[in-house]
């Protein structure tokens, strides 16, 4: 068994789904390993420069409900604490944000991010704008930071790392994230999880430990001491991660096929894809043999994860841009609640408080047509009724 499995083992009966668990498991473990360990890119007997486990920022994204994403975060938060891995959450200026890394004042450069709702630390208040430059920063996680204050002289971090963990709605990634966050390549660093729903079901009945079998208990303790065990073993890991020969061959090829696509060729988030692949792989390696060597497993694993990521990404920004795609989405949301099929007259009597006017709405309905996310249909009646459907459903008339 892996750390990651004895999580996922842990948080089976919680609501949220799994995938955020996993997510979740994976950040915890980034946070453990820090910089303490290391990949060297290399190329002609130089190293060009290192990833990091604890780089790794990631977001989980749904809407308010019963996925339960803050919930599905902070349960591994514990597990932390038996490091002495320093935790930053709520919202700081720049400045504050930094004393709490800088060894000078105290903090410590190596922490974990963790906070229920990004847009808490990250708002569009004129003083957090440079805080994703500070994250940008943090994300490369250079020998050293430097940041002139403003009335605070000048801090330098030696050799920070900062490991990300937190959750918000697709509505506030596209209202409420500071402007700088959409076009400085913030978003490209980090692992947006996106869920719309959950298939577990708890009603968190179980009051005193008697509501449950002694079996079941017992199983409980038992995992909650391998992990207590286990990551204190992955926060004692110290040194470089190397390939294994099956793990270098199949990344090479991996490299191969991904620069001959056409992803290969884009910017964003398509051109940190190896990086993201390699940091993801060397924590399922670690937690997985506690050794620092990255096998084709891992690897193959950690492609499978981040390609089931990139799967919902338009689901995660769906209201990323202008407040015209914002207006859009609401059109799909609901065609999607009315069961893929909605009447002109029931999507203008439902949103035409959020159109100037009803050729806006008529517009934007025609747009979605066009670009083949709606269907524009007639009945056969007479007269006929005009009638949206979602692109791939089938509508029985």
């Amino acid at each position: 068994m892996s750390w990651l499995a004895d999580y996922l083992d842990y948080t089976r009966k919680q609501e949220s789904p799994e995938i955020f668990h996993m997510w979740s498991g994976i950040a915890y473990i980034a946070a453990a390993l820090g910089r303490n360990v290391w990949l060297n890119r290399r190329s002609g007997g130089v190293t060009r420069y290192q990833i990091y486990p604890g780089q790794l920022m990631v977001i989980l994204t749904a809407d308010s409900g019963r996925v339960r994403k803050t919930t599905a975060l902070l349960q591994g938060k514990q597990f932390l604490k038996l490091i002495n891995k320093p935790i930053i959450s709520g919202k700081a200026s720049p400045e504050a944000f930094l004393r709490q890394l800088d060894p000078g004042q105290g903090g410590k450069p190596q922490a974990m991010l963790i906070e229920g709702e990004l847009t808490i630390f990250l708002t569009k208040a004129t003083y957090a704008e440079p805080l994703i430059d500070v994250l940008i920063k943090l994300a490369d996680a250079e020998d050293e930071l430097h940041y002139n204050t403003i009335g605070h002289g000048h801090i330098v971090i030696p050799k920070p790392c900062l490991t990300v963990l937190s959750a918000t709605t697709p509505e506030s990634l596209g209202d409420r994230l500071p402007g700088g966050a959409h076009g400085s390549g913030f978003m490209s660093r980090v692992v947006f999880v996106y869920a719309k729903e959950t298939d577990r079901l708890d009603a968190l009945a179980d009051v005193e430990d008697t509501d449950v079998t002694a079996a079941e208990l017992a199983h409980t303790r038992e995992i909650e001491l391998s992990l207590q065990s286990e990551i204190k073993r992955l926060s004692n890991l110290v040194g470089p991660f190397t390939f294994t020969p099956d793990g270098k061959e199949w990344f090479v090829d991996f490299y191969r096929r991904w620069v001959e696509s056409p992803t290969g060729q884009g910017e964003g988030w398509p051109s940190r894809r190896p990086d993201h692949t390699l940091r993801v792989g060397m924590v399922i390696a670690a937690s997985k043999h506690l050794r620092l060597e990255l096998d084709a497993k891992s690897l193959i694993a950690a492609d499978r994860l981040l390609y089931l990521v990139e799967q919902n990404f338009d689901k995660a920004f769906a209201y990323v841009g202008t407040s015209y795609a914002k207006d859009r989405q609401r059109i799909i949301d609901f065609v999607t609640l009315k069961a893929g099929k909605a009447t002109t007259t029931e999507v203008v009597a439902a949103l035409y408080p959020y159109f100037q006017d009803t050729d806006i709405l008529k517009r934007a309905l025609r747009l979605l047509g066009e670009a083949g996310v709606l269907k524009h249909n007639f009945t056969s009646t007479h007269p006929p009724v005009e009638y949206w459907t979602l692109a791939g459903f089938t509508i029985q008339i």
